[in-house]
């Protein structure tokens, strides 16, 4: 994630538009209930869990969650997409297909049709009772949308889940998130904190990362959901081809150019700078004159600039934005970049879901 500010200040330019085309919610809901039919096929539950369910369905998890908060027609074709990669993956696991599949030679499809043999009766079975059992949950849902005013998170904006919103699809048995506290009231932090405490993050690496946040004005809990994306919370992690260093990943002439001139490999230090280069990012390169400290009051497209810029550098996306908008940044991007602007988002909505 290197950067050069002088030259990134040269791109600035007005930002254009580019309208978005909404998502069809029926195709939507269809991507959910595969979803569903495909856990219940391919992961079973029984306890203790098999390797294959404790193995893929944090990642299934993760596509839902992107399936429920797309806010546009690309971002569910990505989600779709996505989750058919996932399928061929766990199907090669399960059914331990020999010929390596390279990269587009072969469709989810044809592959699919090759094991059609060995799960298509299963698959059509459970699908058709998992739609059974979605059916009644969903079906005020098919002409519904979120409102375009809403953030990526609007789903949590309420104190509850509005019934047969996408929001009440989270996930079987779930309890539904309530909104977050104020983002000046620090209680708002102790679910998300007791919950990294249980997956074995360092208890100093959340409290510095909660601190240096609200003290930046970044919600923390984007600040979080950038080190697990980065470094997933390692920080002596280090990128030989970048150089880049630490828990959020910075290369040392950024953090000497947001003020930090100490070791990268101290939390501390790395925190500071990679929220300030956030901020940084928003509110000097951009000029958004935005509050980055309630993210369920930044924008989807705001919120999505920030993080390609972070992770693909300022100057590459400026020139997309300008020329296409920044919706087309789920298009042109680079893979690893279209990935994290939308498995960040998709992280913290599970975080919400999860309490």
């Amino acid at each position: 994630m290197k950067t050069h500010l002088l030259l990134a200040a040269m791109l600035l330019a007005p930002l254009g538009a580019s309208a978005a085309v909404p998502v069809n919610e029926n195709a939507r809901v269809a991507l959910v209930q595969e979803i569903e039919a495909t856990r219940t096929a391919l992961l079973p539950q029984a306890e203790p869990l098999p390797q294959v369910t404790v193995r893929y369905a944090p990642r299934l998890n993760d596509l839902k969650a992107a399936a429920v908060a797309a806010k546009d027609s690309d971002q569910l074709e990505k989600a779709r997409k996505d989750f058919g990669d996932w399928k061929t993956v766990v199907l090669r696991h399960l059914y331990g297909e020999a010929p390596r599949l390279a990269s587009g030679a072969q469709s989810f499809e044809k592959f699919s049709a090759a094991k059609a043999s060995e799960i298509g009766f299963t698959m059509a079975l459970r699908q058709q009772l998992a739609a059974q059992r979605l059916e009644a949950r969903v079906g005020a849902v098919r002409a519904a949308a979120l409102k375009p005013e809403t953030s990526w998170n609007g789903m949590f904006d309420n104190s509850k889940a509005a019934p047969g919103s996408f929001a009440a699809l989270a996930g079987d048995g779930a309890v539904l998130a309530e909104a977050p506290l104020p983002a000046n009231d620090p209680r708002r932090y102790d679910k998300i904190r007791s919950l990294l405490l249980s997956q074995g993050v360092s208890p100093k690496i959340i409290d510095t990362a909660i601190a240096e946040g609200r003290r930046q004005k970044v919600d923390p809990m984007i600040v979080l959901s950038v080190i697990n994306q980065e470094s997933n919370f390692r920080k002596n992690a280090y990128n030989k081809g970048s150089g880049c260093t630490g828990l959020m990943q910075l290369d040392p002439a950024t953090a000497a150019d947001m003020g930090v001139h100490g070791n990268l490999y101290d939390p501390a230090a790395n925190i500071k700078a990679g929220t300030k280069y956030l901020n940084w990012i928003a509110n000097s390169f951009f000029k958004m004159g935005q509050d980055l400290s309630d993210m369920s009051k930044v924008p989807a497209d705001k919120l999505k600039m920030i993080l390609a810029s972070y992770n693909w550098g300022i100057g590459n996306v400026s020139k997309v934005v300008r020329k296409y908008g920044a919706e087309a940044l789920d298009r042109v991007a680079p893979r690893e970049t279209r990935n994290y602007i939308a498995e960040i988002p998709s992280r913290i909505y599970n975080w919400f879901a999860s309490f």
